[in-house]
């Protein structure tokens, strides 16, 4: 678990997020839910390093295709734009 809050506040640097094998579980729920209450398989870890739901999403959405140089193809929903798209009724 990185200390995500600080990475945010100061601005340092790019970074995004993800949900790829082996760091989490398969899908973005997963990771989204450890980026904003800080739960792992030892329990919370570094609560004050929690961020929101639209920053974790953020991260693992546009962040990272910032940070692939992919934004002219991917990230938004517009017509030619690549994208998967998941509908929650609620985030975390």
């Amino acid at each position: 678990m990185f200390p995500i809050r600080q990475s945010i506040d100061e601005g340092g640097g790019d970074i995004s997020a993800g949900s790829g094998y082996p760091v989490g579980a398969y899908g973005i729920v997963h990771p989204v839910w450890g980026l904003t209450t800080r739960h792992t398989v030892l329990g919370v870890l570094g609560p004050g390093h929690a961020i929101k739901a639209h920053e974790a999403l953020k991260l693992h959405s546009a962040q990272g295709v910032k940070l692939r140089r992919e934004e002219t193809t991917r990230g938004r929903i517009l017509p030619k734009y690549l994208a998967d798209l998941t509908v929650w009724s609620r985030i975390c």
